[in-house]
């Protein structure tokens, strides 16, 4: 029998502060996998390591593409909507115009995977090179021009902001 006289036992509160504890760990882990799952882009640099261990040739090759003394004018003209005309107007040290250099421009959407273009350019007058360049979405774009010649091969990147409103540089 029971006497009314004894203390009743407490029970110990220490395995819910436990609980809760971990409960709130797991809630605050889940709500950063959530939030990093859903605002990743897909946007990653592929060859890393190899770029980074090629980075003094890449300042070499910056330094001869400085030496050329090319004088280069890249504008974005809006046709309609995200439409432009990518116009790249190139002449050499002297100021006499390049021709028949092959012209590739590639739009790059840094924020983003899988919307970038690749237009190669045509000379429509002699060192004036152009061609239609659509861009899927609005906000920042970095165009990259890869010019190659018999004598030498040039790179530059430039960055443009699209929007409703027209193109920015």
């Amino acid at each position: 029998m029971s006497n009314d006289n004894e203390p009743k036992k407490k029970k110990s509160i220490i395995p819910y502060y436990f609980f809760a504890f971990f409960a709130v760990v797991l809630a605050a882990n889940g709500t950063m996998v959530f939030v990093a799952l859903s605002t990743w882009t897909g946007l990653e640099t592929k060859n890393h390591y190899l770029k980074g261990l090629s980075y003094n040739d890449n300042l070499d090759g910056a330094e001869a593409m400085q030496a050329l003394g090319w004088q280069k004018d890249l504008k974005l003209v809006p046709i309609a909507g995200f439409l432009a005309k990518v116009s790249l107007n190139l002449k050499d040290q002297n100021g006499d115009a390049i021709r028949f250099a092959d012209v590739q421009v590639t739009a790059i959407r840094p924020t983003h995977h899988g919307y970038d273009q690749v237009v190669k350019l045509q000379e429509t007058t002699p060192g004036q090179y152009e061609a239609a360049l659509e861009f899927p979405l609005s906000g920042q774009w970095d165009i990259r021009q890869d010019i190659r010649t018999n004598d030498a091969d040039y790179q530059e990147v430039n960055r443009f902001f699209v929007d409703e409103e027209g193109i920015r540089q």
